[in-house]
Order: C-alpha cells, then structure tokens, then sequence
C-alpha cells in the first residue's frame, strides 16, 4: 500500500468533497471504506432509507475514479474506487471524523457477517478486513483461527491472500495511530510458516531468529516462535542447534 498521493489528486478531491452537496460528499467517504462495494454493502454502510441508494451509486459512477469491477447476469454490481484517491478520502475522513469512519467499518462488519456468500474464502477475508478496525484483538484471533485452518489444509493460496487483506488494513489502521507492534510480528510470523510450508527452510529461519531474539515479543507469540524457529533448523540439518531451540 502506497502512502503517496500526488498533489494533483489531493487538490482535486478536496475541491471536490468541499464544493458537492454534503450528502454526496458521504457517499464519496463511505465508498473508499471497503475494498470494493456493492449497492446491498453500500446501503448498510449508510443506514438511511430515503431512496437516494441508486441515485449516489450513480452519480458516483461519473467521477473517473470510481470503476466499475463486474456487472453479471447472476451476481450484483460491484465497484471500487481506485487505490490513490481511496487513500486520499480514508485519510481525510480519520482526520476529520474518526468516530464516523470506525462505524462505517462496524457496519460493514455486520454486513458481511449476517450476508450468505458463495465464495466463503472472500468472506472470510472481508470480515477479517473490517473486524480489525472495529476490534483489533477480535480480528487478530479469527486471523490465528482463519491461518490454522488454511495451514492445516496447506491452503498457501488462501493464506496468501489472507495476509495480503491484513496488509492492506495495516496502512489504515496506522494512520489511525493503533498499537500495531503484536499484530507485525505476528504477520512476519505467518510469513516465514508461510516459507516453511513452500520449503524455504532458510528464508524462514532468518526471520524467526529475529522474531525470537526480539525483547518484546508477545509471550503469546513466542512459544509458537521458538517451535517454528526449531523446525526450521531441523529442516537444514542443524540437530544440535534445533535441540537448543526447543
């Protein structure tokens, strides 16, 4: 996730965001905040029943920046604001009205909570991207559950993807200023099993040696650490050293 906006694109959309109509100003906040969206999602995210949905996704769909990502007989339209002003209006809606933006998520959340989908995978991503705004404890537990699971199935795909999610909350959640040191290491954690499940014994034991020989590793972390730092020398032949690890 790139922190760059250039100075074009943030003088444009201010003026945008100061000249339009408040309402359609909303619409433009609520947008950036999921991924991607579709009209059900965008209509729990704003929660007012005056029939105006229709007509702000459509307005919406004028400015160059918002793109349309599918439109098929079976499913429902989906669409998304393109990465650079997606960051310009998060950023300016968390300076402005924090509390605002975490409801979108929570709602959000709910959304795709109570929202049968037929591909459980992106679900389960969805919900992760959102749970980690509205309680990040919450979120970082279903991503450990979410992780297991995968690993279990040696899913690399899936746990990839599942990663890439996390990542893409990380620079939102920064910029939120949360305590993000527990939810790191746990990430490059993932990272190196992630190494491991591929066979990249050596990749994986350089980042777990850090991870262990960090002061202020999480205790809740550590043992899986130092199991996984074991396995890995193990892996490359060094029995001694595995058997110190342990």
């Amino acid at each position: 996730m790139s922190s760059d906006v250039s100075a074009t694109t943030t003088v444009y959309l201010n003026r945008i965001l100061d000249e339009v109509h408040p309402m359609m100003a909303d619409a433009l906040l609520l947008a950036a905040v999921p991924v991607w969206f579709t009209a059900d999602l965008f209509a729990a995210m704003r929660q007012i029943d005056d029939g105006r949905n229709e007509g702000l996704i459509e307005r919406l769909l004028r400015y160059s920046f918002v793109r349309t990502l599918s439109t098929t007989e079976n499913e429902p339209a989906t669409y998304a604001i393109r990465p650079d002003e997606r960051v310009f209006l998060q950023r300016r809606w968390i300076a402005r009205d924090r509390d605002a933006y975490l409801t979108a998520h929570r709602r959000a959340l709910d959304y795709w909570e109570n929202t049968p989908d037929p591909n459980p995978q992106q679900q389960r991503r969805l919900i992760l991207y959102h749970l980690l705004f509205v309680d990040q404890t919450a979120g970082i537990n279903y991503l450990i559950d979410s992780f297991r699971l995968y690993h279990k199935e040696r899913q690399i795909t899936e746990i990839e993807r599942l990663l890439d999610t996390v990542n893409d909350a990380r620079f939102y959640l920064a910029v939120l200023a949360q305590d993000l040191e527990l939810l790191d290491d746990l990430l490059r954690h993932m990272w190196a099993r992630v190494n491991q499940l591929r066979g990249l014994w050596s990749s994986s034991l350089a980042t777990l040696e850090t991870l262990r020989n960090k002061p202020s590793l999480s205790p809740l972390l550590r043992p899986y650490v130092i199991r996984a730092h074991g396995e890995s020398l193990a892996q490359m032949g060094q029995f001694v050293e595995a058997m110190k690890a342990y």
